[in-house]
């Protein structure tokens, strides 16, 4: 697991931060304060980590990184 506050290359995350999944990465993003939480087996324990780093329940959001989708087009 893995909190960032920073910004990162995107084949960084792909490469470093996929423990649990083949095809995913879990993350929880706290908006208020811009830091995402990465790379565990449950959104939960994400979650609980950055509650105790002071992150508001109501600013807190689950997400899944796809490794494997094609970018959608727009």
């Amino acid at each position: 697991m893995i909190i960032i506050s920073e910004s990162r290359e995107k084949e960084d995350i792909l490469k470093n931060h996929n423990h649990f999944f083949k095809t995913l990465i879990k993350g929880v993003v706290d908006l208020e304060k811009g830091i995402l939480a990465l790379d565990a087996e449950l959104h939960a324990d994400l979650e609980q980590s950055l509650l105790e780093k002071g992150s508001q329940q109501n600013n807190i959001w689950g997400i899944n990184l796809y490794l494997t989708r094609p970018k959608e087009k727009k």
